[in-house]
């Protein structure tokens, strides 16, 4: 992993239970300036440390599709509060006694791309998606550059004096970019969590670059996914996900994962939820899972 980069501190948010904190950071690779957001919460819970030594475990939360952005994952109000679906888990996660950092991803939130009338006004992924295309016919991913800043971002991380064991977690897109950390900075993650972010009918955003040279082309998301056991990974998927329900019938990833940690004898690293909900974290196992992997 390469060195880290310092943000700039944008705004500083006192909350009743936390801290929130703005930052920016200037890509490495292009002028755009890359955003996200540290919960430091304030007292101690019974899963992580308090301020007294300033010593956490961290979640790192990538965001799913959609301008609802960091925002959704916040739990802050904004202008698309009615099409929230990831309900503030970061609050929740922070709650908890993490220290919890989230992304702006590029193309979303804050960070849209105003598409002017190729798209209709109430679209929550339209511009980005165009961009996207945009971007290819140039011979540049999209999600490259996404996880190009999250990486930058994950060194950061990494490099605080007060983080200790570093999870990353996604819902959607955010899961499929959360495996993706899991595989190429297994040396600095300890867990991941993957919400309604795996399926066979996919491909990994890492084999969705825009040269097509190499044949990480012919892989599909659940290829990928077996490849980080013996990691902690947690994988879900709703019963009311009609995205991801072809996953939930066949149980085709959950098996694959399932084997390739018990090939490593260490099936209990290896969770997998189905849960009631739809598109959406089930936010209880999955603090149960980060208080068993990476609570110290």
């Amino acid at each position: 992993m390469s060195a880290a980069i310092e943000p700039e501190v944008v705004a500083v948010y006192e909350r009743t239970d936390y801290t929130l904190t703005k930052f920016h950071m200037q890509s490495f690779f292009d002028p755009e300036t890359a955003i996200f957001y540290e919960i430091i919460p304030n007292s101690k819970s019974e899963n992580g440390s308090s301020n007294d030594d300033e010593i956490y475990d961290a979640v790192f939360i990538i965001l799913g599709s959609g301008h609802t952005g960091a925002l959704d994952v916040l739990g802050e109000d904004g202008p698309w509060a009615s099409h929230y679906y990831q309900h503030g888990v970061a609050q929740d996660i922070a709650r908890e006694g993490y220290v919890t950092y989230v992304i702006e991803l590029r193309g979303y939130g804050e960070r849209a791309i105003d598409a002017g009338s190729g798209c209709k006004a109430d679209d929550l992924i339209c511009s980005s998606v165009l961009a996207a295309k945009k971007l290819g016919s140039l011979g540049i991913s999209m999600n490259d550059l996404r996880t190009d800043e999250i990486t930058q971002i994950l060194a950061w991380i990494d490099s605080r004096p007060y983080t200790n064991n570093i999870a990353v977690a996604g819902l959607s897109l955010g899961g499929s970019l959360a495996l993706d950390q899991a595989i190429v900075n297994a040396d600095v993650i300890d867990a991941v969590v993957i919400a309604s972010g795996i399926s066979s009918k996919l491909h990994s955003p890492l084999s969705m670059g825009a040269s097509g040279r190499d044949m990480t082309h012919c892989c599909d998301v659940s290829d990928y996914a077996v490849t980080i056991a013996p990691m902690p990974a947690y994988v879900s998927y709703g019963l009311k996900d009609t995205e991801t329900l072809w996953e939930v019938d066949t149980t085709h990833t959950a098996n694959m994962m399932a084997d390739a940690y018990d090939l490593h004898n260490q099936s209990e690293n290896f969770w997998y939820v189905v849960h009631e909900g739809g598109h959406v974290y089930d936010t209880e196992s999955v603090l149960d899972f980060l208080k068993t992997h990476i609570s110290n």
